[in-house]
């Protein structure tokens, strides 16, 4: 997942600095800078037999994707 607080995101350069990172799917918060714009991406990795009745997938999908989704 990618965010940033760009009023118009220059999502291609962004990326384009990400996609260099050899370890950008371990799971941790990679963050660039074009301009003078800040843009973070997380790689989730989840296996769906864990997501196997509402409260997990609360608890293992929804949750985690809107805490990253609001930057907490």
């Amino acid at each position: 997942m990618h965010r940033t607080r760009a009023k118009k995101p220059d999502w291609s350069s962004a990326w384009s600095q990400l996609s260099r990172t050899a370890n950008r799917k371990n799971g941790a918060e990679h963050k660039v800078m074009v301009g003078r714009d800040d843009y973070a991406y997380r790689y989730f990795d989840l296996n769906l037999t864990a997501l196997a009745d509402e409260g997990a997938i609360k608890e293992k999908l929804l949750l985690p994707l809107d805490r990253w989704r609001l930057g907490a």
